[in-house]
C-alpha cells in the first residue's frame, strides 16, 4: 500500500498541486437565462428572453449577484446587457443562419468571492433564417451531375476533393484522392445550410453511397461523416482504411441534429498521409423527412363471411421503448486503495463514454452516481459533463454526507439526459486533506476512458499515461430507462390511416384493422399508410387476396337502405332501415356470432345496447325474406 502512496506523492509534486479554493466557483448554482426568442424583423433581429430564476427558493426568485447577459451570436461574443434589460438588438448578420445563445453573468461578492464574477451554462439555442437563397430544403439529392461543387452549394477545402466525372454509382461522384500528397490532413467537403425546420413528425434521413479504395491497411487515415447541429459537429460514422469497400449504401437517422432547426453536414478526410489510401468516393446523396410506416398487412376471408368481405389487419409505426436501465462503468467493481495530493488539495476524477458507446442507451436519462470515498474528512462535488474533453459543464452536485471504506450511490438532482450523439463525463471534483479519498480499482486501466484525472479543471489526462497509475476510478452512473419498458408505444401524433385498394384510395381510418366489402373483383391487393399531423407515411408493404371476389346472386341494393347511427358508438346503436329484412346478426372480425334479432315485419327501425361489447370492428348482417344478405360495418369505440 504504502509504495502506491508514495509514487502518487511524487509524481502529483511534479506536476504541482491546487489549492481547494481554485474550485470554490465550480461548485456554484448559477442559473441560466430563460426562453431565449430570436425575431428576424429586417433590417434587425430582435432578441428576447426570460431572467433566471433560483429554482432552489420557496418562491423563485431572482438570483442574488446577477449583472447582466452576455449574448453569443455563432458562438462568438455579439455583446452584453446589463440586467433587469431582457433584449438585444442585432443588426441583420451577413450570413443566411445565425445561432444564438445568451448566459447569465454573476457577481461572486454574494457567494464568498469578492471581486470574482463568473458566467452560467447557456441558455436553450435559437436561430434565424435571413437569406433563404442560401439554405436548401429538403428532401435534398446530390448526385454531382453538374461537374461543380458550386450549383448546390459546397465548400472545399481541399483539391483533393474532386468530381470524378467518369466514376460512380453511376457516374460522376465525388472523390477524395490521395493526389497531391499531403500529410497530417484534415480537409472537408461542407454543405451549405440545410433547412430542417419546419417539421412536426417524422425523422431525417441521410443516405449516401460509399467506395473506399485503400492502399496500406494502417488505420491512421479516416473519412468522417459528421452533422453541424448549430453548435457543434457531431461525428455520426468513421471510415477507417482498413479494408476496401466496393460502394456500399449507408442510411443514417440524423434527426437529433437536425430536426427543427438549420444544420449542415460534412465528409471529412483525416489523417497522417494520404499515399495510405487511393481514394474515398461518394455518390447519391439523399436527405429527407421519412415518417414511419405501418407493416405486417394481412388481407384475409373472414371466418363465415362472403368472399367479398375481406378483412384487412396491420400493425401501427411504433417508436422503440428506451433500452432497459443500466449502471456504465469501467472499474472491476472492487475497490483496492485510493489516490490523493501531498498535504491535500483539490483535483477532478472522471469516466467517459463517447458517443458510439452510448448510442444504445439514447433515450435514458443518467439518474445515480456510485462511488467509493477511501477515507473520511473530504468534500466532494458530482460532476457531469457533455463533449469533447468534458467541454460542457453540465451538473454540479455538493454532497452533504458520505460513508468512507464502501461504496455510496448519490441520486442526481437533475437527471441528465443521454442522446448517443455526444459524449457523456461524469465523476467529482475532491477537496482533502491529509487522507486520500479518491478510490480505484486494482486496474489494469481502461486508458483514457476509466483513468481520467484533471489538476485544474480544464485539462485532461490519463493516469496511465500520464503518472504510470494503471487504475480505474471506483465510478459508475447509473442510466434509467423511460416508461413502456414492456413494449413499444404508438406515436402521439399519430392520427390514423390511409387505406388503399390496388394503388387507389377507398378508406380512412382510425383503426389497425378494416373490412372492404366489394364484388365481382379479381385478386384485389391492399396498402396501408400512416397519417400524421403533418405528413403521410410511404406505402406499407403489399398483401393481396388471392382469390377473386364472387356474389352468389345478383343484388338490387336499391330495395334496401340503411342508416345506423352514431358510428362509432359506444353504448346504443339504432338502425333505420327499409326494404324485406327479417333478421339481423351482429358479428366481430373472427366471425362469431354474438347476438341476433328477429325483425318484425312492417317495422323500420331497431334499438341495442352494445355497451357490453369490446372496442373495435363488427359486422352487422341483415337478412332479406328472399335470402339475399348485406354487410354493414359498425365501430365500437368507448371513449
Amino acid at each position: 500500500m504504502r509504495k502506491i502512496y508514495l509514487l502518487v506523492i511524487i509524481i502529483f509534486n511534479l506536476f504541482g498541486i491546487l489549492s481547494g479554493n481554485s474550485f470554490a466557483q465550480d461548485t456554484l448554482n448559477l442559473y441560466p437565462p430563460l426562453n431565449l426568442q430570436a425575431l428576424f424583423q429586417q433590417p434587425d433581429v430582435q432578441l428576447t428572453w426570460e431572467a433566471p430564476v433560483d429554482t432552489a427558493s420557496s418562491n423563485d426568485t431572482i438570483p442574488s449577484g446577477l449583472i447582466g447577459y452576455r449574448i453569443y451570436s455563432n458562438n462568438e461574443l455579439l455583446g452584453f446587457t446589463q440586467h433587469p434589460t431582457l433584449s438585444y438588438n442585432d443588426a441583420t448578420p451577413d450570413i443566411p443562419v445565425t445561432f444564438y445563445k445568451a448566459t447569465a453573468v454573476y457577481d461572486l461578492s454574494f457567494y464568498g468571492f469578492p471581486g470574482d464574477t463568473a458566467e452560467s451554462t447557456p441558455s436553450n439555442i435559437t436561430f434565424v433564417i435571413t437569406d433563404i437563397n442560401y439554405i436548401n430544403q429538403l428532401p435534398f439529392t446530390e448526385l454531382f451531375t453538374t461537374g461543380s461543387f458550386q450549383t448546390n452549394l459546397w465548400d472545399v477545402e481541399s483539391e483533393n476533393w474532386q468530381i470524378a466525372g467518369t466514376e460512380g454509382n453511376p457516374a460522376p461522384s465525388v472523390k477524395f484522392n490521395y493526389s497531391p500528397v499531403i500529410i497530417n490532413y484534415s480537409k472537408s467537403l461542407t454543405s451549405y445550410w440545410m433547412d430542417g425546420s419546419g417539421f412536426i413528425d417524422g425523422e431525417i434521413i441521410m443516405t449516401f453511397d460509399l467506395n473506399q479504395h485503400v492502399i496500406n491497411l494502417t488505420g491512421t487515415e479516416i473519412l468522417f461523416f459528421e452533422v453541424f447541429n448549430g453548435d457543434e459537429w457531431i461525428e455520426k460514422l468513421r471510415f477507417p482504411n482498413l479494408e476496401n469497400l466496393d460502394w456500399q449504401n449507408q442510411t443514417i437517422d440524423i434527426t437529433n441534429e437536425a430536426k427543427g432547426k438549420p444544420f449542415k453536414i460534412r465528409f471529412r478526410a483525416e489523417g497522417e498521409s494520404t499515399v495510405n489510401i487511393h481514394s474515398w468516393q461518394i455518390d447519391n446523396i439523399v436527405i429527407r423527412r421519412e415518417c414511419k410506416k405501418p407493416y405486417d398487412v394481412i388481407a384475409g376471408l373472414i371466418p363465415g363471411h362472403d368472399e367479398c368481405e375481406i378483412l384487412i389487419q396491420w400493425t401501427s409505426p411504433e417508436i422503440p421503448p428506451p433500452p432497459a436501465s443500466a449502471w456504465l462503468r469501467w472499474d472491476y467493481g472492487a475497490n483496492i486503495n485510493a489516490i490523493g495530493l501531498q498535504g491535500g488539495g483539490t483535483f477532478n476524477v472522471a469516466v467517459r463514454f463517447t458517443s458510439e458507446q452510448l448510442v444504445q442507451y439514447a433515450g435514458t436519462s443518467l439518474t445515480k452516481i456510485k462511488m467509493y470515498p477511501f477515507s473520511p474528512g473530504g468534500t466532494i462535488v458530482l460532476k457531469v459533463w457533455t463533449g469533447p474533453n468534458a467541454s460542457q459543464l453540465i451538473l454540479s452536485q455538493p454532497v452533504a454526507f458520505y460513508t468512507s471504506g464502501e461504496w455510496n450511490e448519490f441520486n442526481l438532482n437533475t437527471p441528465v439526459s443521454i442522446s448517443g450523439t455526444t459524449e457523456v463525463w461524469f465523476g467529482y471534483q475532491i477537496t482533502h486533506g491529509s487522507n486520500y479519498v479518491a478510490g480505484h480499482d486494482a486496474g489494469p486501466a481502461v486508458v483514457g476512458y476509466g483513468d481520467l484525472i484533471s489538476l485544474d479543471g480544464n485539462v485532461w489526462e490519463s493516469m496511465s499515461q500520464a503518472y504510470g497509475l494503471n487504475y480505474n476510478w471506483n465510478l459508475a452512473g447509473y442510466v434509467t430507462a423511460g416508461k413502456n419498458l414492456n413494449g413499444l408505444k404508438r406515436s402521439k401524433s399519430l392520427i390514423g390511416y390511409n387505406l388503399y385498394r390496388d394503388d387507389i384510395f377507398i378508406a380512412y381510418t382510425a383503426a389497425t384493422e378494416y373490412i372492404d366489402y366489394i364484388e365481382d373483383y379479381p385478386s384485389p391487393c391492399y396498402t396501408v399508410t400512416a397519417v400524421y399531423s403533418d405528413c403521410e407515411s410511404d406505402y406499407s408493404q403489399e398483401a393481396c387476396y388471392p382469390k377473386d371476389c364472387t356474389i352468389p346472386a345478383v343484388k338490387d341494393y336499391d330495395l334496401e337502405t340503411f342508416d345506423i347511427y352514431p358510428n362509432p358508438a359506444s353504448d346504443k346503436v339504432t338502425i333505420d332501415y327499409t326494404g324485406n329484412i327479417t333478421s339481423m346478426k351482429l358479428i366481430d372480425i373472427m366471425g362469431r356470432e354474438l347476438t341476433e334479432y328477429n325483425l318484425v315485419p312492417g317495422e323500420t327501425s331497431i334499438s341495442f345496447d352494445v355497451s357490453k361489447f369490446p372496442e373495435g370492428i363488427y359486422l352487422l348482417r341483415f337478412e332479406a325474406a328472399d335470402n339475399r344478405r348485406y354487410g354493414k360495418k359498425l365501430v365500437l369505440n368507448k371513449m
